[in-house]
């Protein structure tokens, strides 16, 4: 299979809230062409979405922090990537929260 292949699984699954098998066909993606940009932002967004529900503050920690090494791995292929540069804001700030309690 091709990572493209892998991809669309992803976004399969990622629409029927599937997150964790969404992640796992992104990471095959990945696996195949760590520059795929949309398995990067799709697997970041799910990690940010999985810490807004979990219900612990390290928890939460911890998902923003993979969801952050996924945009950031976007920024070092598109400096410019307006879906990378939003979402990175909105993790950052959300683990500001995490820092004021």
């Amino acid at each position: 299979m091709k990572d493209k292949d892998y991809y669309e699984k992803g976004l399969k699954y990622l629409n029927e809230e599937k997150y964790e098998k969404a992640i796992k066909q992104f990471d095959k993606a990945l696996k195949i062409n760590p520059e795929n940009i949309g398995a990067l932002i799709n697997k970041g967004g799910i990690l940010g979405r999985l810490g807004d529900i979990c219900k612990k503050d390290e928890g939460k920690e911890k998902y923003y922090e993979k969801a952050l090494e996924c945009f950031d791995e976007v920024l070092k292929i598109d400096p410019e990537n307006e879906w990378a540069l939003i979402n990175k804001g909105g993790i950052l700030g959300r683990l500001g929260d995490i820092c004021k309690k």
